[in-house]
C-alpha cells in the first residue's frame, strides 16, 4: 500500500508541477528605421520597447519581429522578416509601398507602422 501511495503521490507532484511550466518564448523586438536603405538592419534601432502608434501612412516608421530567442536582430532574421513585411512585389525593397498593420505568418504576428512623411 505504501509503494502505491507513493507512485500516486509522485504522478501527481508531476502533473502538478508541469501545469505549471510553460514553454519559453522569445522577445517581440521592435525595429525603428532610422534612414537609408530600408533591407539593411544597420539601418534600424533595435528595441525590446514598443514606439506606438504613429500618425500617417505614407513611410516607414518601425516594424515588429516577434519572438525572437535572444532579443537581438541578426541580418538573416532581418532579412526573412522584411521579406513577410513586404507585400508588394517590387524591386525596390521598400516598405514605404506596403500596407501598415499585421502579417501573420504560423501564428507569429509581424507589424509594420507608418508615419507621415517628414
Amino acid at each position: 500500500m505504501k509503494k502505491n501511495l507513493l507512485a500516486i503521490v509522485a504522478v501527481a507532484f508531476a502533473i502538478a508541477f508541469s501545469a505549471f511550466t510553460t514553454k519559453p518564448f522569445g522577445t517581440d523586438m521592435y525595429l525603428t528605421y532610422t534612414s537609408g536603405i530600408q533591407k539593411d538592419v544597420n539601418h534600424y534601432t533595435q528595441s525590446v520597447n514598443n514606439p506606438g502608434a504613429k500618425a500617417g501612412v505614407d513611410v516607414l516608421a518601425w516594424i515588429k519581429i516577434p519572438n525572437d530567442a535572444d532579443a537581438f536582430i541578426t541580418s538573416g532574421e532581418f532579412n526573412s522578416a522584411f521579406e513577410v513585411l513586404d507585400q508588394v512585389a517590387t524591386t525596390s525593397n521598400s516598405l514605404d509601398d506596403d500596407t501598415e498593420g499585421n502579417v501573420t505568418v504560423s501564428g507569429l504576428v509581424y507589424r509594420l507602422e507608418k508615419q507621415d512623411a517628414p
